[in-house]
């Protein structure tokens, strides 16, 4: 006879995935800041959530082995526009989070998915450097990822 799960077990193999993914991508960036402690991302125009506000993330910063910081402006995105492709930096609108291994309080702040799409940002600034790369080997390589192709990263699934 087959046992089914209890609401109570399905919600806690939910939350241990989740805090499972947040540590390997919490630790994949931290591991890509200690070679260079810090990146400068301004010129990118990369967007986020913080507080379920679309923010641009100026600078990501090396703490310590179990954080970094973000630094990043407030957007005068409206969540009414079609696209996110012509949002700006509100002047004097400037903020950063710590985000910590086990530190859940910033889970709430600081969503999944913006982890992933961090992750993928410090990975490819990490790799290419101050190269000269293209707006659309960037576009490829980092805004253009479906959520599809995140919750691979998240969950480690193939293809």
């Amino acid at each position: 006879m087959k046992t089914f799960r209890t609401d109570e077990e399905l919600l806690a193999a939910r939350d241990a995935a989740f805090q499972q993914c947040r540590r390997e991508n919490i630790s994949a960036i931290i591991n890509c800041l200690t070679e260079c402690n810090e990146f400068d991302v301004v010129e990118y125009d990369f967007s986020i959530r913080v507080d379920e506000a679309v923010v641009l993330v100026n600078q990501i910063s090396f703490i310590d082995e179990d954080s970094f910081r973000v630094d990043y402006s407030e957007s005068d995105f409206d969540d009414d526009e079609s696209s996110i492709g012509n949002i700006g930096r509100l002047v004097g609108r400037d903020h950063s989070i710590v985000i910590r291994q086990g530190d859940w309080d910033s889970a709430f702040r600081f969503p999944i998915e913006s982890l992933v799409h961090l992750r993928f940002l410090v990975e490819f600034v990490a790799r290419v450097g101050d190269s000269d790369f293209t707006d659309e080997e960037f576009e490829k390589e980092i805004k253009s990822k479906s959520f599809m192709e995140l919750m691979k990263v998240m969950f480690k699934l193939e293809p």
